[in-house]
Formats: C-alpha cells, structure tokens, sequence
C-alpha cells in the first residue's frame, strides 16, 4: 500500500478506536439482538463511513463550511435522532422480556439506523473538514480511484473495529442479558449523553469562529484551510499561533542537500519535491506532507507542527512512512526542534543523535513574506557556536489559498 493510504490508515484507525456514538450503537445493536444486530449495525456503520468519504471527496464538506448554517441544521437533526435512539434502549429496559423480542427490530432496521448514527456523527465531519483533504489528492492515482481506496480503508477499518467490539458483545451475550436492565439503561444514557456533549462542543467550535475586525485580529484569506472552521480563540495566549500561514497549500520546492549531512565534504544533490501544508483542527497546529518521487520514491515526509499558547513557543516533530518518526528504543516520537518567529524569520533549535552523532540541529525559515519562502537545515558540532548547513529548500506556490 502506498505511503499516502498507510499514513490515511493510521489517521481513520486512531479515530475509529475512540470510543463513542457509532461504538455504542454496535454494542448496543449486538446485546439486544445478537449475530444479526452485530452484523447489521457494523454493515451500517462502514456504509456510513464510505458516504462520508464520498461527500469530502465530492467537496459537500466545504459547502457546509462555507454556509455553516446547513452544518447547525445537521447537527440539530442528528442530535434529535441519536438522543431518540438512547431514549429507546434506555427505555427497553423496563419492558417485558418476551420470546419474539429478538425479532422485534428487524435487521433492515438495524442497518438503517447504523447508517443514520454515523452520518450524524458530527465527531465524522470534524474529520472530514480537518484531515480527509489532505489525502484526496494523489501523486499516483486519478481521484475516483484514491476515493476508492479510502472508502475501502474506512470501511475496511471500521469492520474490523467495530466487527471486535460486536464479537465481544455477542460472545458475553448471557452474562449481558443477565443484566439487561442495567446495561440498557448504562447504554442509552451513554447515547444521549455522547450526542448532547459533542453537538455542544461542534456548536459552540463552530461559533468560534466569528468574523473580527482588523483592528485585532489579522484577517485572512476566506478560502484557507478549512480546519480553521473550528478553530479556538484565546485572548490571553502569547502572540505566534498564525505565524506558518504563509506555507497554507500545495508547493513545488527546489531542495539542495549535502549527500552525507555529517561530512561537509561529502557531495550535493538537488531534486524536486511536493510540499502540501494545512492546518490542524482548532488552529492548534499544522501538518505538512514531503514528497519527492526521484529522490525517494514510494516514501512520504512529514513535519507536525504546534503551537504553545501560553509559551508562544512551536514544536516541531518529524515522521515518515518508514518509521513514523518514532524512536525504536524509545516508542516515542523523535525530540522536536522548538522555536519562533521574529520578524518574518523563523528559527527551531534542538539537540539530537543523528546516526550516532551528537549534533545541535536547526531549522531556519526566511523570505516568508515574499513568493519563494527559504528554509534551511544546520548542524553544529560544538553546542551552536559555528553552524554548518546540509539541507535548503526554495518553495514556489503551485495553488492559491
């Protein structure tokens, strides 16, 4: 699978285990009518899912964005219907227990509402706002088929998530029904409860971000990054947070790098990459993609970005697709550069192993008001004292923001 899928696979998976509306319901679905209610709910979920992926690739997610009055009515609609669905399993609780009650929802029913849960989900469209687009746009496939293979991820993913919890739910099926009571009514108030606090928090995110005037805030150009859809303002964090907007969207980048980054006497290369830039939900950060096919072929760069509100500091952390920018020893991510923006220039200092080697790494950004914005990679040997650079790059815009 190429790098692209892999790294949309681990995004879709990490959000698929978090517990929440479209879980509760497969488990719900799986205790009150067993085999059939855990295939049903789960067939529902994915197709689901794959109708998510279909809207962000069709671009009816940005619609919303651009009028977000259709996202509250939405989101209004579907907390009523998933509040509705917790009401009716809290309710079964206090029902009679009969022998047709396995058949008294049918499993197109089942399925159905699955498929509502998961459209509904406003938890679904944050993702498709802030990351999906990221990976609509392939290098090496035309977009009906890497709209293909995402759906196939997505619903590839969710099945086995889900078809796990389902499995679980059916195997303790005696030891559940034992205590129907309890569970129905634990269930169907988790339900309701999820659907109201995360409308809430999509609902008051969204009123966030409210037009200000320039006076106090810089503006922007509408058509930027849809994740600052949702974007949280503080007033009291230290200035910085929108220093990296200039980078927002797709670049061609000139790179000049030293062979060997340890050997200064070592040769140059020069080759052509991809950069594509957006921003994180919340404004909490950015994330960029690095490809460069005749430099690297079948291998994917990543620079994850966030900001320190109450600092006013970034981080930076690396990750690739061989390694995931994690530290085998270790398990956790690699140590990140950290820095600011003075003036337009951007420096991100850290010190580090490289292959062995003790270094103090830095990063330099300038000309970040101009067409071509610079950035420059430098090592030191002796705690920053002389510095000697391995890697440059000169971007140049392929879209408009």
């Amino acid at each position: 699978m190429a790098s692209d899928l892999w790294l949309y696979f681990l995004a879709v998976f990490a959000v698929i285990l978090l517990p929440g509306m479209d879980m509760a319901y497969v488990l719900a679905s799986s205790l009150s009518a067993g085999k059939r209610g855990a295939v049903a709910s789960v067939l529902g979920i994915a197709s689901g899912g794959v109708i998510h992926v279909v809207v962000g690739a069709t671009g009816i997610a940005a619609l919303m964005t651009v009028f977000p009055q259709l996202f509250h009515v939405l989101l209004t609609i579907g907390t009523l219907y998933l509040i509705w669905i917790g009401w009716n399993i809290y309710r079964s609780a206090d029902a009679p227990v009969s022998m047709d009650e396995a058949v008294q929802v049918t499993d197109g029913a089942i399925y159905r509402r699955a498929v509502m849960t998961c459209l509904l989900n406003p938890k679904a469209y944050a993702f498709t706002f802030a990351i999906f687009p990221a990976f609509v746009r392939s290098d090496t496939r035309s977009v009906i088929a890497q709209t293909v293979a995402l759906c196939l991820i997505t619903a590839a993913t969710q099945i086995v998530v889900y078809g796990a919890v389902a499995a679980l739910a059916v195997q303790s099926g005696r030891f559940m029904r034992a205590r129907r009571k309890t569970i129905s009514k634990t269930m169907g108030a988790m339900l309701m409860g999820a659907a109201v606090l995360t409308a809430t928090q999509a609902w008051s995110a969204s009123d966030a971000k409210k037009p200000v005037t320039a006076s106090n805030k810089p503006t922007r150009n509408a058509s930027m990054n849809t994740a600052t859809a949702i974007e949280i303002i503080n007033p009291d964090e230290k200035p910085g947070r929108n220093d990296f907007d200039f980078q927002v969207g797709e670049w061609t980048v000139q790179n000049r790098r030293l062979t060997k980054p340890l050997d200064q006497d070592a040769p140059w290369e020069t080759f052509t990459s991809t950069v594509r830039m957006q921003k994180l939900p919340g404004n909490i950060g950015n994330v960029d993609t690095f490809v460069a096919p005749e430099w690297r072929p079948n291998w994917m760069g990543m620079a994850i970005r966030l900001f320190n509100g109450e600092t006013g500091m970034w981080s930076i952390f690396l990750a690739n697709s061989k390694t995931g920018g994690i530290v085998a020893a270790t398990g956790h991510l690699d140590i990140p550069v950290v820095g600011k923006f003075v003036d337009g220039t951007g420096v991100f200092e850290a010190d580090e192993i490289f292959q062995g080697v003790p270094i103090r790494c830095r990063y330099t950004w300038s000309d970040t008001k101009t067409e071509h914005p610079k950035w420059q990679q430098d090592f030191s040997f002796d705690g920053g004292k002389t510095w000697k650079t391995n890697w440059q790059m000169v971007y140049s815009r392929l879209d408009r923001r």
